[in-house]
This record gives structure tokens, sequence and C-alpha cells, in this order.
């Protein structure tokens, strides 16, 4: 995503089932996971309260919604003229927003580029407990793409869980370190499109964001296998197609898993309509968050656009979440004991490494 630019949202619409089967890929999710790169982080040293000074409720309201990442081929859709939500979608139970679990999934304000813009994110489980998951491309400008300023990282980070229509119940959550995978920050690398927001404590409730309100769980490096037949909860704030969307409203989809994109081995999913605004947002299986929002991933231009593709949580996200306080001590220690067993070059010991490590790595919801 190239803020700076302000270039428009591109999807690549899905006209057909058989345009999509294209796409699918058997090893898509396995060659996601073997990207192992380098993170890239940057601490904030703004005080929250600053922060939360800065974002007023007018300002929230004019953020732009982040544009995901043009991927290859693709069209542009054009707004569709219905009301409320586009079904499938729905609409979440503003009676649940204050509830657990729909209170973890908010509305992710941050000032990239210059431009004060918004995404969605959700919280999960991590050791420090104040852990929320995005898109990178909600957090960074990648370098390749700044005009020669390097890496661009976002400031001003504010995070509101249960936000609707201006609306902060909950309170605010001010961000104070982030972490995405090195190629997302370096390239923009669609393949790797995973951001980490370490929180400080909430204007509310003083307390970190996991122990005020619980946590979604969240996995990394699943099997390609494993994925067959799955159907996932994407939530976001979806300020595209208009007039249906502002950006303003929590909405939900339930998806079926659709393949893995061959040029970049994220998962699919549809049917589901959000745009921009659900970057970041998370896609839900079981209670924990296995993929988020990245880009729209469609093989002709259409006004029916349904289909959407997340990032696939590897071994690089998985290290953005590490590096954010996300494992505890004994967590760390099995890995080692997982690379120790398999980590030969004997035959099928990468996968069993990945099956290992999988294990390790799925960490459940703090349900409160």
């Amino acid at each position: 995503m190239q803020m700076a630019r302000r270039r428009r949202l591109r999807f690549k619409p899905a006209a057909c089932a058989a345009a999509a089967a294209a796409l699918l890929v058997a090893a898509g999710g396995e060659a996601a996971a073997a990207g192992k790169g380098k993170v890239a982080s940057e601490r904030l040293d703004q005080s929250p309260a600053a922060v939360r000074s800065y974002w007023t409720p007018e300002r929230m309201r004019a953020a732009e919604s982040v544009e995901p990442p043009a991927s290859a081929g693709a069209g542009t859709v054009e707004p569709s003229a219905q009301a409320a939500a586009i079904p499938p979608d729905q609409e979440t139970n503003p009676a649940l927003d204050t509830s657990y679990p729909q209170r973890l999934h908010g509305r992710l304000f941050v000032v990239l580029g210059g431009i004060r813009a918004s995404c969605s994110a959700t919280v999960v489980d991590s050791r420090d407990r104040d852990l929320i998951v995005t898109a990178a491309h909600c957090l960074v400008i990648p370098g390749e793409a700044s005009g020669g300023r390097g890496i661009v990282f976002a400031d001003s980070v504010l995070f509101v869980p249960g936000y609707r229509d201006g609306a902060a119940p909950l309170g605010t959550y001010a961000g104070t370190e982030m972490a995405t995978p090195a190629a997302a920050a370096q390239s923009g690398d669609v393949a790797f499109d995973f951001g980490a927001v370490k929180l400080a404590t909430g204007s509310a409730s003083g307390a970190p964001v996991q122990d005020a309100l619980g946590a979604r769980g969240i996995a990394f490096n699943r099997s390609v296998r494993s994925y067959r037949n799955d159907s996932f909860e994407i939530y976001g704030y979806p300020a595209v197609p208009k007039p249906d969307y502002d950006g303003e409203r929590p909405i939900v989809c339930y998806s079926k898993f659709q393949g893995f994109e061959r040029f970049s081995g994220a998962p699919m999913i549809a049917p589901c309509h959000q745009q921009q605004g659900s970057s970041g947002g998370g896609w839900v299986r079981d209670g924990r968050v296995e993929s988020v929002v990245s880009h729209g991933s469609c093989a002709v231009p259409s006004t029916a656009c349904t289909l959407i593709s997340g990032s696939y949580f590897g071994e690089a996200e998985f290290k953005a979440y590490r590096k954010l306080g996300g494992i505890s001590k004994a967590k760390s220690k099995k890995l080692k004991r997982c690379k120790k067993k398999f980590g030969g070059k004997g035959k099928g010991s990468s996968k069993k490494l990945q099956r290992c490590r999988a294990g390790v790595q799925r960490f459940g919801a703090d349900v409160r």
C-alpha cells in the first residue's frame, strides 16, 4: 500500500468459480511459511496521552480508510448501490459491542506518511497481554515505495475496541511499538502483509487490553491440508463499497476458504464484500485469528468482487508477533526442542518441523 501516492484501491474481482479455481495452488501456505525474513520494528516516542489527545472524534471520522496493496492483474471495483450491509456481509449487533468476543475487534487509527488513516485490528493472546494484530500496509510505507525516505512507520497509533459511529465505549489504547516482517516493510511484499502493535494501558480501564477485554487466540504455521473445508468469520470496518459502508460500523462475513493465491501463497475466502478500511481485520476460526484482511484476489474486473486474500501466518509473521512479547519462556523452550528434533536434513524433516512448530505456535482464546 502506498499512501503517499494516494492510489485507488485495486481489487481483482471474481466473476465465477472457475476463475477463482485458477488461482488455487496446493503448496501456497507452505511457500509462504518458508519465508523466514527478519523483523522490522519501530518504537513510538509519543506519550499515550498525546496520542489520545490528537485523535479527536472529528479526526477519527475524517480519517481515510487505508487502501489494500494492488495485487498482480488487479481491476478496479466500482461502488454498488445497495443499503446497509451487502449480503452475505452482516453488520454486527450494536448491543454486543462491549461484550466478549465482539469487543475484541476494533478500528485502528494511524498517521501514515502525514495522512490520517484507519484500518481494522483484533486483540490476540500474548505473554505481555497487550497485543493487537493488523495488516503491515496499515503500519508502514515500504522503503521501496517511500520516495527515498526509507521505511516509514506510522505514528499517532490508536486502537479503539468496539468502535461504532464515533463512539469508544471501552476507551482507547495507544500504540507503543510496531513490528512487521522485513519483507513487508522493505518492499511491500503482500505475501507477508502482517503487523503487530504493542499497546499502552487503556484510557478507561488503566489495565493492559487483554486484562480488560480478554483476547482471541492466534495460530501460526498451519499446514495446507488443514485449511480444507474451513470457514472463517471476517471482521472489519469497510468504507467501500459506497454507499453501503462508511468505515464507522463493524461488519462481519461468514466465508469459506477458497484456496491459496498462486503468486503470494495467501489464503483466500469468499464470499465477502469488505474493501478498504477492512484491511487488518481478523479472520477467526475456532476462536483464533488465523489471518488478517490483506487485498482483493479476484480474476476478472466486476462490481461483484467477493474473493478476498489474507496473510498466511508463517514463520516471518510469528517472529513479528514474538518480537513484541508474544510468547512465554516455556513456549520458547518447546520451539527449541522442535528444531533440535526435526531441524535436520533428513527425508520429511521440514514438514515434521513445521508440524511440531505449529503445535507450539497455537495460542488459545482468553475468554472473559
